[in-house]
């Protein structure tokens, strides 16, 4: 699991870096062990982690932890987030600076005209030719790389609205973890939380404060009780 990890600029000295780093080691391992007992997969990888002085999923898709929380607080928290909504975010950003790339090459391209051109036709004539295939080679690549960014802004809007779908349902309910089996499709899921929503004054009677729950395929619970799988149906 590679995360890719960063530290609010001019913040920290080195010393305290270094304890933070250790921080988020001991968090990982707290969040690693708990996913294993939930029978549950930990996959963060290809993430970026910045510590700084607040918790967030900021507009990039980097996982922003308080400096002043607790290891046991970076887990809750890194446990809790839609990672699918940060690599969308990531994703989108990096499809928002491809087509940035392509509309500086054709700018580039549209201006690209040796002097003394129009007195040597037969070379011009090749060269007219030779930009007019980049022209379209930059129209293919700019259509290319909005086609990508509109895909991605769909699953980001998507993933946002299952996010704050999931806080809702967390809150109301005072769940400890509220997240969706990979099985489970997105729309299925959302169907879930809706109906808890729903029952959720029945719900709250069944005393579910504090319990992990998981929209799976069926309906299971962990052994020890630390984990409730209901089917998403």
């Amino acid at each position: 699991m590679l995360v890719v990890t960063g530290f609010q600029p001019g913040a920290f000295s080195g010393s305290q870096q270094v304890a933070l780093l250790q921080r988020l080691v001991d968090a990982l391992s707290l969040l690693s062990a708990e996913c294993e007992a939930e029978g549950a997969a930990l996959d963060l990888s290809g993430l970026h982690i910045l510590i700084c002085s607040k918790p967030a999923l900021d507009s990039l898709g980097t996982l922003c932890l308080h400096s002043d929380d607790s290891a046991g607080d970076w887990a809750d928290f890194l446990g809790g987030v839609d990672v699918g909504c940060a690599r969308d975010k990531r994703g989108a950003a990096a499809a928002l600076r491809q087509l940035e790339g392509a509309v500086a090459a054709a700018l580039g391209a549209v201006h690209v005209a040796p002097p003394g051109q129009h007195h040597q036709h037969a070379a011009g004539s090749d060269q007219r030719q030779q930009q007019q295939q980049q022209r379209q080679q930059v129209v293919h690549e700019l259509a290319h790389a909005a086609a990508s960014a509109g895909v991605l802004s769909q699953r980001q809007q998507l993933q946002q609205e299952l996010g704050q779908l999931t806080a809702s349902v967390h809150n109301r309910l005072q769940l400890r973890r509220l997240y969706r089996d990979e099985l489970v499709s997105a729309a299925d899921y959302k169907a879930a939380c809706q109906r808890l929503l729903r029952h959720r004054e029945h719900l709250q009677r069944c005393n579910i404060e504090g319990l992990s729950i998981r929209v799976s395929d069926k309906n299971r619970a962990a052994p020890d009780g630390s984990l409730v799988n209901i089917a998403w149906d």
